[in-house]
């Protein structure tokens, strides 16, 4: 299938863009500023859906959203209308259409473009009102003011209000993939106001969470990580770092058995540990009373003892790494880790809480 898409420089054509060529065998034209009258035209006339995301929403002047957004979608029907060929037509518009601003009132009149003309050949058109879109390669002071104040948030800036107010938001990859699942349906002519995974939050509660994002430590990781929208929202926060800021330094303790590294830390998820054990020496020799760990081994050979506190019962296990098998510590079980091998032990640790050494649930006795 031939498909078109104009507007493929900006925020949701890039991304389709890219999603398209990984994802499917569908030969794939691109139309942007840059694109000849000539292209243009052969472009269009060869293809068997047209995505139509070309248009300006943040101009100075009247004349641009009357060309971008009027014009440009008469130029395309007219073309369109002279193939032999049936024609799909997904047109982005917004949900700002009920807004008495220049940009609402042009998209409007694209629609009605759109839907109230009668086409001389068969042109099934359907019309996206789609909220504010953020994500990865969006442009901050133009695309959305989440771009904005995640890039505020990675210089270090103020992220300010102008007026309070709520917004709806739709991430790119859950737009990318509703438009993806339409390419084989039939559509009808029709205007579709509401998309699957939108949200809505206040211009404040946005602030403090981005702002939540520039104060993590290196080690941490965002509380609420496992909410859809807060997951996305960190993604698209995270495009806005330098690359040469990605590489971040974690502290080591270190000591005559080996090394402790935390790696990640999390309210909800808990913490993620590395640890190396010297040969022949002893790690743990401990216990919780709540807290559990899971110990998986990176390399080497170690041998766990357990003890339980309550029926004084022993067990022990060797872990290996040609075994692919984890450890799980007890609540009130005694545990240690004794490296047997003549090399170091290491191992990736996770415990269902963050260490806190002034209120801690590990207690240290010599079994």
């Amino acid at each position: 299938m031939n498909i078109a898409i104009t507007g493929s420089d900006g925020f949701l054509g890039k991304n389709f863009y890219v999603f398209l060529k990984y994802s499917s065998k569908h030969k794939i034209f691109l139309i942007n500023k840059t694109t000849s009258k000539k292209n243009f035209i052969n472009i269009l006339s060869i293809s068997d859906i047209v995505f139509h995301f070309a248009g300006s929403n943040r101009e100075n002047k009247k004349e641009y959203f009357i060309k971008n957004n009027i014009k440009l979608t008469e130029e395309i029907l007219k073309i369109l209308e002279q193939k032999q060929s049936s024609t799909k037509l997904i047109f982005a518009s917004t949900s700002q259409v009920e807004n008495k601003n220049v940009y609402g009132i042009s998209k409007v009149k694209a629609e009605n473009i759109l839907l109230k003309r009668k086409f001389k050949k068969k042109i099934q058109v359907l019309i996206l009102r789609l909220p504010n879109l953020f994500g990865k390669w969006s442009k901050p002071y133009y695309n959305s003011v989440i771009s904005t104040f995640c890039k505020q948030a990675v210089l270090n800036k103020p992220l300010k209000i102008h007026e309070e107010k709520i917004i709806k938001f739709l991430y790119i990859d859950d737009i990318i993939k509703f438009l993806f699942s339409i390419i084989k349906k039939k559509t009808k002519n029709k205007i579709i106001n509401k998309f699957s995974g939108e949200v809505k939050i206040s211009l404040s509660k946005l602030k403090y969470t981005i702002e939540n994002f520039k104060n993590l430590k290196d080690d941490e990781i965002p509380n609420q990580i496992s909410n859809k929208f807060i997951k996305n929202l960190y993604s698209t926060y995270l495009t806005f770092v330098d690359l040469k800021n990605i590489k971040k330094k974690l502290k080591s303790h270190k000591d005559h058995r080996g090394n402790f590294v935390e790696i990640i830390k999390n309210k909800k998820f808990g913490q993620i540990s590395y640890i190396s054990i010297k040969p022949g020496k002893t790690r743990g020799s401990h216990f919780h009373m709540t807290k559990t760990e899971r110990f998986y081994l990176l390399e080497g050979r170690v041998k766990f003892i357990f003890k339980n506190l309550y029926n004084n019962r022993f067990y022990s296990k060797v872990l290996d790494t040609r075994d692919f098998e984890f450890v799980c510590t007890i609540p009130g079980t005694l545990h240690k880790l004794i490296n047997t091998e003549k090399k170091d032990a290491k191992l990736i640790i996770w415990s269902n809480e963050i260490y806190d050494n002034k209120n801690h649930d590990t207690y240290s006795v010599n079994f």
